[in-house]
């Protein structure tokens, strides 16, 4: 029976199974919103030697502010306004753009907040020719104009000691503002001050608005000022920063907590766990953020949420999730869920520096070159692709075994080759990206993976062309696969062995073991992981040819889900087609040509692209989000890509193997 007809019988009772399912629903995966500026991206102009340092939105407005680091400008703040569409916001400043300056003073910013009715605020520093500087708040009305009723023309500048500086803001519900960082002369001490809606210093908090905490010790420490303070729950306040030490010889960083009363009065200080301070030379800094549910959280360069991962930003997401930007592995956006906060996407390849998010979920990036984007989510990273660049878009690979080598096409003009492995060797087709270090291999590595024929032994070869490292994949005869099974945003490798239907699974390149083995499947069955349950994580999964099934183990919840969808002879293919972070029913059928699929949000469809002999090689090549319909001719990709259409391309040679995300042969 064909899938055409035994779909009408079935359709009902897959409807029922694909709703249990998908109950818990993926965070938007989209990517790039092509609906604002150029394909998602805007690149304001403003002026030679800007420098952005933050973002933030309120209704549909996204504003980012900055200050000017060099030229005739230096000296001067600026702050930027877009509408929905990415053009500049009407009626705000000269064509989007506002530059401010102080009289007698240099300006520069660290911290953007919006009020609930648009005004503008920012929080940082006043510095003066002799060297000495203020604490320095600006407040703007929602069309960019200073506020006549803050300060003096907008501008509220506050001397507590010589070199005085406001790294970070929060507005409480009653439209009063905190502020925070610290002073550095004379001694190190971090600062909090509490100013009214009207612009008055609170003089029931600290000591006439200001809190003060000296640092003890400082000259043990390189002590960054507080860059974040955050309102609690019970009224109170929590600063935090980043600190430097040497301990037993060795360079030594981490983060450090000052827990303020409702009037500024001391109640705690506490260090969190520190790291090696070698591999992190980079900018990223503390940020924290208290959740919907009262619980604090934060992120820095050493490492926040997760010890693999740090950031610049946190920011929380609609149904209880936490997006980290930035921070020193490449400015990506790593999205945690609330079990635990685990990570669930990534979007690399951006350099970001900041984000905000909107009301609707989607997201306003700010880049490192002041660029602006729009995200509609952030992709699952449980999905698997072949990626050896780092980008959103997967890139034309292909094996050649007779010089061992790899060819790599990022499809947009740029090639790179790698030898190794063996002439049986299986390539698994993406980066392996060491989050931690781990068995000699250095945080931040980055190697390509390949399964040596017979011996039946992972390796990889780091991108420089050195170290070749290898562990035990068991006895040749069993299928290699990779996931991310924790969800950490690393790639886990593993083995499936049909004959026994069990799943044999190792973190990332590392001695432990995912437990013992997992029975999932039986005698050949073919392995199809992926992301099915939106939830970030590799799920295992197989296709029983037999008779057309899929068997899917979620990982959320630990529950099943079984579907009878194609018939023997089809080619069971992983990839999310619909960009709603969920993987999708698909499979190709040779003798037709035709790409039989259930889209968890779109339905059921038929694609004719291909012919018998052809490989698919689906994934998505335009970086829309989107898995494309692919095959591999005898050298040649065929690609019929969402957004950017059919596109024909050279790579290869018919003797050579095309790399792609399949585990089943």
């Amino acid at each position: 029976m064909s899938l055409r007809l035994s779909f009408s019988h079935i359709k009902h009772s897959i409807l029922l199974v694909l709703t249990a399912l998908l109950a818990a629903s993926a965070y938007a995966a989209g990517v790039l919103d092509r609906d604002f500026g150029k394909g998602g991206r805007v690149a304001p102009e403003l002026g030679r030697g800007a420098d952005a340092v933050d973002i933030a939105v309120y209704g549909t407005r996204t504003i980012i502010a900055g200050d000017y680091l060099s030229g005739s400008l230096k000296g001067r703040i600026f702050l930027y306004g877009l509408e929905r569409t990415g053009e500049a916001l009407p009626g705000f400043g000269d064509q989007g753009l506002v530059r401010f300056g102080i009289t007698g003073a240099e300006a520069r910013v660290f911290d953007l907040e919006l009020l609930g009715d648009g005004t503008i605020i920012l929080a940082g520093t006043a510095m003066y020719a002799d060297g000495n500087s203020d604490l320095l708040l600006i407040r703007f009305l929602p069309d960019g104009s200073p506020d006549p009723g803050f300060g003096e023309g907008g501008v509220l500048l506050f001397d507590l000691r010589n070199r005085d500086s406001l790294k970070s803001i929060a507005v409480l519900d009653d439209g009063s503002v905190v502020a925070a960082g610290g002073t550095s002369d004379p001694g190190i001490a971090a600062v909090a001050i509490k100013i009214e809606a009207d612009g008055r210093l609170d003089s029931g908090f600290g000591n006439g608005g200001a809190a003060v905490r000296e640092f003890e010790n400082a000259g043990f420490f390189d002590i960054d000022l507080p860059s974040d303070i955050e309102p609690l729950p019970d009224g109170s306040f929590r600063l935090g920063g980043d600190w430097e030490f040497t301990l037993d010889g060795v360079e030594k960083m981490g983060s450090y907590l000052i827990d303020l009363g409702r009037d500024g009065s001391a109640v705690g200080f506490d260090a969190t766990p520190f790291v090696d301070k070698a591999g992190y030379g980079c900018s990223a800094s503390f940020d924290g953020e208290v959740l919907p549910d009262g619980r604090y959280l934060h992120v820095s360069r050493q490492g926040g949420i997760n010890p693999f991962h740090d950031g610049s930003a946190i920011v929380s997401l609609p149904g209880g999730r936490v997006l980290a930007a930035g921070g020193c592995l490449g400015g990506s956006l790593k999205v945690y869920s609330e079990e635990g906060n685990r990570l669930i996407g990534v979007e690399k390849d951006l350099a970001i520096e900041r984000a905000a998010v909107f009301a609707d979920g989607s997201i306003a990036v700010l880049t490192e070159s002041n660029g602006v984007f729009r995200l509609d989510g952030v992709t699952s990273e449980g999905t698997r692709q072949q990626n050896f660049n780092g980008s959103n878009r997967a890139d034309l690979a292909v094996f050649r075994p007779g010089d061992m080598t790899l060819y790599v096409n990022d499809g947009r003009g740029t090639s790179s080759s790698f030898v190794f492995g063996s002439k049986n060797s299986k390539i698994i087709p993406e980066r392996a990206v060491f989050l931690s270090s781990n068995e000699g291999v250095k945080r931040g590595t980055i190697g390509y993976w390949n399964i040596r024929g017979k011996s039946g032994s992972f390796g990889i070869r780091d991108s420089d062309g050195g170290s070749y490292l290898s562990h035990a994949a068991g006895i040749g005869g069993y299928l290699p696969f990779a996931g991310d099974f924790d969800a950490d945003g690393a790639i886990d490798t593993g083995v499936f062995r049909s004959s026994e239907g069990n799943w044999y699974r190792k973190i990332h390149f590392a001695s432990e073991w995912f437990g013992g083995p997992v029975k999932w499947g039986v005698q050949g069955d073919k392995p199809v992981p992926a992301d099915y349950d939106g939830d970030g994580m590799t799920d295992l999964a197989v296709f029983r040819p037999s008779n057309g099934t899929w068997w899917v183990r979620r990982s959320s919840d630990g529950g099943t889900f079984a579907a009878q969808f194609g018939i023997s002879g089809d080619i069971p293919l992983t990839g999310d087609f619909d960009a709603d972070g969920r993987a999708d029913l698909t499979v190709y059928r040779p003798h037709e040509g035709n790409w039989y699929q259930y889209l968890t949000t779109e339905g059921f469809r038929v694609v004719k692209f291909g012919i018998a002999t052809d490989i698919p090689v689906p994934a998505d090549y335009d970086g829309d989000g989107r898995f494309d319909i692919a095959v591999y001719r005898e050298g040649i990709w065929f690609l019929l890509k969402s957004t950017e259409g059919f596109a024909a391309i050279q790579w290869g040679s018919p003797a050579d193997r095309p790399v792609t995300a399949r585990y089943d042969s």
